[in-house]
């Protein structure tokens, strides 16, 4: 019977994954946005095999607290064979996903199992919680966002984890060892992984069975002394990953920009503040979605207590109903727990250190949700057995009535995520899209105008870059992208004032002097381009662009040659012929050089 019962929840659980997969197949035709673009097409160090340990701990965006080598790992197997095109990411994305949804559906069947529930209701139970979280429109930005591989990575490992600790015997070393490697990998999958820790032990307590809802000291120290050595294997694996950390970065273990970050967040109060948002925030998202979340959302600086008090107000009263629901018995206590263990998982994304974002602003990004919401959907089946022994005092069928309305919500899911998948096809789209639902910001501009350049619609693309540069005119890049706008569209002095500003406010930004003093060229003005790139050498240290040097130097080596400083000329295109990177920069460094011979 067991047997047979296991057959049916994984029989269960492939439909909820293969309906899953279904309603993402759509997302096979979107391409490469926002953050894609760095490891998976810009970045050669991930698609040369040979240098695969530089690859595993480089971080795709210069951020060390973004360093996952195993969620790399996955991106860098796909372009070693091969793959240049967005579909097979896509594809990989809708995979992982798809497995998260059988392994829920398995780790629901294995927790209800364990009480007195029929083989076909735990069946049913199993394989709608798998869908509640399949279809979740919150995990929208996860899957239908190919840099979202380490959220879903991440979420694999811990729901492995948690399966394991469930079927595996208790106080066991084995399945205390096999808990802590899928830990270990979901760190070294995304660090927030570590809300894993405090959500276990709360997790141990929802599921031991008794009928109070009192939980007393004795039981507390007993139901989790059970669990000691799987808390042993956690910490133990969690100390390594820090240890780790510490040999690659040092005491401050990579965090200095989270760190940092603390100035722009202001007072403490406000820091409390902008947790309680963020918290809020991502508890209104889980218990209701269907208000289209805009793509990488965040909280912008100062936080105004107006605009963000009616999310306040009604996750702390959903919360307040969930954990009053503790006195109605152990499926009550259970549902509470549960529900604890959520707000325990997503305690490291609510901002308590900020997270690495834009200056001014604060991820709450949907995102964050994709592994907390197993603990939701976890919670699901009690839910909906409290809700049922409540209304059976008052509806004549309650399970039909609590059915109906829990097919509503899925379709509702389905709708959403269906709307939603196609606004992430392009940047154009994405950041239409995010603009127009009221979440403007100047690297969004930015982002879109970056796209319209791409796509050759200059106008477009001037006007987005406009837009940042007013939302935000101490960025310099804004104005080095307004630049080469202004400059394609042939408005050669509005491009020389844009790469000015731009190196008025970062004398770092390589690429604006390098396009200033071709323009400089362009109008035969050697001199003033001698001078833009002679300042341009002293900055090439700090330049992470290795292509920039020679382009730099061949220039300067032009604007010698205008000037008839022969010898200096020849010194610099001579420079530039040795880091030449493509035989087009090599030809014209030859050129140049042929040219100043007497």
């Amino acid at each position: 019977m067991r047997d047979r019962g296991f057959a049916t929840a994984v029989a269960g659980g492939i439909a909820a994954s293969l309906a899953v997969t279904a309603t993402y197949w759509p997302a096979l035709g979107n391409g490469f946005v926002w953050d894609d673009w760095v490891p998976l097409v810009d970045s050669p160090v991930f698609r040369e095999p040979a240098r695969w340990r530089e690859a595993l701990l480089t971080p795709p965006l210069q951020d060390p607290v973004g360093v996952r080598p195993l969620a790399m790992l996955s991106f860098m197997l796909q372009l070693w064979a091969g793959h240049r095109e967005p579909a097979p990411f896509h594809l990989a994305n809708i995979g992982i996903h798809a497995l998260n949804v059988l392994l829920l559906v398995l780790l629901v069947w294995r927790v209800l199992s364990e009480g007195a529930s029929r083989q076909w209701v735990r069946a049913v139970a199993a394989a709608s919680s798998g869908l509640l979280y399949g279809l979740h429109p919150a995990l929208t930005e996860p899957v239908a966002w190919i840099s979202c591989r380490y959220d879903l990575l991440m979420t694999f490992f811990l729901l492995l984890g948690l399966l394991l600790d469930r079927m595996l015997p208790a106080g066991g070393w084995p399945r205390a060892c096999l808990v802590g490697a899928a830990f270990f990998a979901a760190m070294l999958s995304k660090e927030t992984a570590v809300g894993f820790l405090p959500a276990l032990p709360l997790v141990h307590l929802a599921l031991v069975r008794r009928e109070s809802a009192a939980l007393g000291r004795a039981f507390l120290v007993q139901a989790l002394a059970a669990h000691g050595r799987v808390y042993a294997a956690l910490f133990a694996a969690f100390a390594l990953y820090l240890a780790g950390r510490f040999a690659l970065y040092g005491p401050a273990l990579g965090l200095e920009r989270m760190i940092a970050q603390f100035g722009d967040v202001g007072a403490p109060g406000e820091r409390m503040l902008a947790f309680v948002a963020s918290y809020s925030r991502h508890v209104h998202d889980a218990l209701w979605p269907f208000q289209r979340i805009v793509p990488s959302r965040s909280l912008q600086l100062p936080i105004s207590v107006t605009e963000v008090a009616p999310t306040i107000a009604a996750a702390a009263g959903a919360t307040t109903l969930i954990l009053l629901a503790a006195r109605a018995g152990d499926c009550g206590r259970r549902l509470m727990l549960l529900f604890m263990a959520f707000l325990a998982a997503i305690a490291p994304v609510s901002n308590l250190l900020p997270l690495p974002g834009r200056p001014g602003e604060l991820w709450v990004a949907s995102r964050y949700l994709t592994f907390p919401l197993v603990f939701v959907c976890l919670a699901a089946p009690f839910a909906f057995r409290l809700a049922e022994s409540l209304l059976a005092r008052h509806v004549s069928r309650p399970r039909a009535l609590l059915a109906a309305l829990a097919a509503a919500w899925l379709a509702a899911s389905f709708a959403s995520v269906r709307v939603t998948v196609p606004l992430w096809r392009d940047d154009g789209t994405l950041n239409e899209w995010a603009i127009a639902s009221g979440a403007a910001s100047d690297w969004r501009y930015s982002n879109l105008g970056e796209y319209y350049f791409k796509t050759r619609a200059l106008d477009k693309a001037r006007e987005a870059f406009l837009n940042a540069v007013r939302l935000r005119g101490t960025e310099g890049y804004h104005w080095y992208h307004l630049g080469i706008a202004e400059a394609a569209l042939g408005n050669s002095e509005q491009a020389r004032r844009a790469f000015r500003q731009a190196l008025e406010l970062n004398r770092d930004i390589i690429r604006a002097r390098i396009d200033l003093a071709k323009l400089e060229l362009a109008a035969g003005d050697p001199q003033a381009a001698a001078k833009v790139l002679q300042e341009g050498v002293e900055r090439l240290p700090y330049s992470d662009d290795p292509g920039e040097e020679g382009t730099l130097r061949y220039l300067l080596g032009r604007a010698y040659g205008a000037l008839g400083r022969s010898e200096q000329a020849a010194a610099q295109l001579r420079a530039a012929l040795r880091l030449a990177q493509n035989p087009a920069d090599r030809r014209a460094a030859e050129e140049a050089l042929r040219a100043l011979a007497p």
